[in-house]
């Protein structure tokens, strides 16, 4: 889905509504007495319908409970989510709630004793959030608030922020000095990992330049460059001969 060029992306959710929307429903409609198999189809169902777009009301619900947890509006609500769905709610706040509940979120990530949670909300914020709230966490996270494993760890997730990427690159190659001397050393050589975030032919070709050019900086980082650098190519490859079939197999479906 989120290889398709933005103006196409509503073929696809065109096609998952009429084509599995209905399968959704009969399922849930049945939901306690469902086989094992059955369940876990509901459950691919639910994730594939939410991540294209085909169930709007959903993805609002969970940003309305994401507001509650976090406290955009008061204080935080742990009883508003189950464990299981907190990071997928979370990730629609980000997406819909703008500027009020990144604050939120960020406060609440900053206060939390649950290290996994402070950490998986924190590159949620960053994959997902507006381009001024990215340039904002990119900054926050180099200041002293922060460990240096988390803004590294960070940092390394912005450039996964696909609708910004372009600005997310140009930020993460301005603050690379300052993040990569706080990195743990045992990171650094894992730092060109972000090449495979890319998926297009030139952009992964530059990055691969900048990573070398900041080599003596990353010992060790030839294999995780290699490493990355053919996972973007790949991926490169496959959506330019891929997007355009695919694309054409939609457009024939909606007609």
């Amino acid at each position: 889905y989120s290889a398709l060029p933005e103006e196409e992306q509503a073929l696809m959710t065109q096609f998952m509504t009429d084509t599995y929307m209905p399968v959704y429903e009969a399922l849930k409609a049945r939901e306690g007495e469902l086989s094992q198999g059955e369940s876990l189809l509901l459950q691919d169902l639910y994730s594939a319908l939410l991540e294209t777009g085909a169930m709007p009301d959903e993805e609002q619900a969970l940003a309305e409970k994401a507001a509650r947890y976090v406290g955009v509006n008061g204080e935080p609500d742990p009883s508003a989510l189950d464990s299981d769905t907190v990071l997928t709610a979370v990730k629609y706040g980000t997406k819909l709630g703008g500027r009020d509940f990144y604050e939120a979120a960020l406060d609440y990530a900053r206060n939390t004793d649950n290290q996994y949670e402070r950490r998986n909300i924190l590159y949620i914020l960053i994959q997902n959030s507006g381009e001024s709230e990215m340039a904002d966490l990119m900054k926050e996270m180099q200041g002293s608030d922060w460990q240096g494993q988390e803004t590294w760890a960070v940092l390394q997730q912005a450039v996964r922020n696909t609708a910004h990427q372009d600005v997310a690159w140009g930020l993460y190659k301005a603050s690379f000095d300052n993040m990569i001397a706080r990195a743990p050393e045992i990171r650094k050589p894992q730092t060109p990992s972000v090449v495979s975030a890319f998926c297009d032919a030139e952009k992964v070709a530059e990055a691969n330049d900048f990573f070398v050019s900041k080599g003596a900086l990353i010992p060790g980082y030839e294999r995780s460059l290699a490493q990355a650098r053919e996972a973007g190519t790949l991926c490169a490859a496959f959506r330019s001969e891929k997007t355009g079939e695919l694309v054409e197999a939609l457009g024939e479906q909606d007609n």
